[in-house]
């Protein structure tokens, strides 16, 4: 069994590729990206039943917010996906807020990588 004395280590040798501190730090950022898609979803709705409605005097079918939802949530790999790569994963570099210029030079490291 996975753990066991006899050699079998408990996670996969891929996860000693990066340094714990930088894998928590794109655990950190992944999830609070992944966490972005649920709450427009979420906030799809008040817009949709209050805010159009009460200011704009204008009213939508039902299905219209349903749908807009689904899309949206229909983002949350790519949130995830963002939010790993958008990781600063040299430690001694400081990881910007939203993350672009880490988001386009490991993407281009990767491209690099993967032709190789």
């Amino acid at each position: 069994s996975l753990g066991s004395p006899d050699g079998f280590k408990l996670m996969p040798p891929i996860f000693d590729v990066l340094p714990a501190d930088i894998r928590q730090r794109a655990v950190v950022r992944a999830v609070m990206f992944a966490t972005l898609p649920p709450i427009l979803a979420a906030s799809v709705f008040p817009m949709y039943f209050y805010v159009l409605p009460s200011y704009f005097n204008t009213q939508v079918d039902p299905v219209v917010p349903i749908i807009s939802a689904a899309l949206i949530l229909l983002l949350q790999p790519l949130s995830i996906m963002y939010g790993f790569f958008s990781t600063s994963w040299e430690p001694t570099i400081p990881q910007s807020l939203i993350g672009v210029r880490e988001y386009l030079l490991n993407y281009h490291l990767l491209e690099a990588n993967l032709q190789q």
